[in-house]
């Protein structure tokens, strides 16, 4: 069934998303009791295509997939339609390895990038409200850093891979 399943969140009503490479590329979408519903994506560079889906949130009704290696976040309905990918300004730095998303309930999203070895903050509109990071070994940035998470109180932990830690961000 899969090849390198490497992301899965949950709906409110219990679906399954989960993101993989390899011979595929794609989001398959789940009952909570493993029922197969349907998937969305394939290999490519085109608008609803990935190259590497490292990451899957559901919020609101949306999937927001990270499409690592296109250097891009792309929208779904939950049913798998396309929606938009996420357009940077063209002002800022474009995303470079996406590979882990958290979107908060205010719609803000925070997204570490494994190439440019940073935390960006954005909107769902693209603007982006903030970044930490660069490659490194001291305490300014990362070395591959693979995934995040923001606890409740706003913190950011972040799994620097290469620099064999957690870092913890404070807002």
């Amino acid at each position: 069934q899969f090849v390198f399943p490497v992301s899965v969140c949950q709906d409110p009503d219990g679906n399954l998303y989960v993101g993989e490479y390899g011979d595929r590329q794609r989001v398959q979408k789940f009952r909570e009791d493993g029922t197969f519903v349907t998937q969305f994506g394939r290999h490519g560079t085109a608008e609803g295509e990935f190259q590497r889906p490292s990451a899957v949130v559901w919020s609101a009704g949306t999937v927001y997939a990270v499409d690592a290696f296109n250097n891009r976040i792309q929208l779904f309905t939950d049913d798998g339609k396309f929606v938009r990918v996420i357009q940077l300004p063209a002002t800022s730095d474009p995303l470079e390895f996406p590979y882990d998303l958290n979107v908060r309930p205010d719609g803000r999203l925070f997204v570490i990038e494994n190439k440019a070895a940073r935390l960006t903050v954005m909107r769902p509109d693209g603007t982006i409200e903030g970044r930490f990071g660069r490659p490194s070994r001291g305490l300014d940035g990362f070395f591959t850093p693979w995934a995040l998470t923001v606890l409740s109180d706003g913190r950011v932990l972040v799994a620097d891979t290469g620099n064999h830690r957690l870092v913890e961000l404070t807002p």
